[in-house]
């Protein structure tokens, strides 16, 4: 997660990592060619939400991203257990994410 310090709507809400375009949703193969990215040796798509708010619409792509080593982790990102995920506050959409699917990500 990343805490957002943009004084915006969101301040002070955590995110998960992410990338903004101008499309409204991401396809397979997005990442190809960001080296920020790199450290992804899978994508999966899991689910895609739209929010409406009073001066835009976003639409949400979420991605299962599985990364070899935490230790690739690096600010301003922190690693966190889904099972704690509930211990930040998050943006509406991201909330909405996490309610459609709950169980999904616990470890068996």
């Amino acid at each position: 997660l990343e805490k957002r310090v943009k004084k915006d709507i969101w301040h002070g809400l955590y995110q998960f990592p992410m990338i903004e375009t101008r499309k409204d949703f991401l396809a397979p193969g997005f990442l190809k060619g960001k080296s920020q990215w790199e450290i992804v040796s899978r994508a999966e798509l899991i689910l895609q939400l739209r929010q409406t708010l009073t001066h835009q619409e976003i639409h949400a792509s979420f991605w299962k991203i599985e990364i070899p080593d935490k230790k690739h982790v690096s600010l301003p990102y922190t690693a966190v257990d889904i099972q704690n995920i509930h211990k930040f506050a998050v943006p509406k959409i991201i909330d909405l994410f996490l309610s459609e699917t709950k169980g999904i990500f616990v470890k068996k």
